[in-house]
């Protein structure tokens, strides 16, 4: 988790959170639209903040370093809708937010991911 949660500024009257899964490789297009699914399943959940989740799906490599030519990620949106989003320029400065904020909830510190995370 990254934005206003890990970094002390939530708000629960405004703020949504902000989430990032890291996946070993690139996901393959059919598998969107089972995330999509997903997705829909936790906002409909009734659960508390499932609908103030805000977040893509990017793989390790393509957290590595930005690509400008590859930018395109699954993500959900803050209005619930699920789709293709492009990250961008700013992309460079959530890494690094994500690197000094980070809050990870499961798997291994954004660190370990590799060597050259942050290079």
């Amino acid at each position: 988790m990254h934005g206003s949660l890990a970094s002390g500024d939530f708000n629960p009257r405004r703020s949504d959170i902000d989430f990032l899964v890291v996946t070993a490789g690139e996901l393959t297009i059919e598998l969107v639209p089972q995330l999509a699914v997903m997705q829909a399943r936790l906002i409909a959940s009734g659960l508390p903040w499932a609908d103030k989740l805000e977040g893509p799906y990017i793989s390790q490599t393509a957290l590595r370093r930005y690509d400008p030519t590859h930018v395109h990620r699954p993500a959900l949106r803050v209005d619930g809708s699920f789709a293709i989003d492009g990250h961008g320029q700013d992309w460079v400065i959530q890494r690094q937010v994500l690197r000094l904020q980070g809050i990870v909830l499961a798997g291994p510190p954004l660190e370990d991911l590799s060597v050259d995370f942050f290079a």
